[in-house]
């Protein structure tokens, strides 16, 4: 098979094959089991998920929206592992 490099964002990648943030990215083993199977890159959680969830956790405080309060935490709720 032809050598599939590319370049993205600066970084040299052996293939275009990236992987979003997801269960296929949520442990160790999975992400290289990725690459063993030729994914280029994967995506990560935010190192800074804890800080996002502590501000949703006090969006009540600084909202005027009570609606927009229900919407976060019911979003964050359906998105986390």
């Amino acid at each position: 098979m032809e050598r599939i490099k590319t370049k993205y964002l600066g970084l040299e990648l052996k293939s275009p094959v990236i992987l979003s943030s997801s269960g296929l990215t949520s442990t160790l083993q999975r992400i290289k089991d990725a690459e063993a199977a030729g994914a280029g890159a994967v995506v990560l959680k935010s190192i800074f998920e804890e800080q996002i969830m502590s501000e949703v956790a006090h969006v009540d405080s600084y909202s005027d929206y009570p609606e927009a309060a229900d919407y976060v935490r019911a979003y964050v709720q359906e998105n986390s592992l």
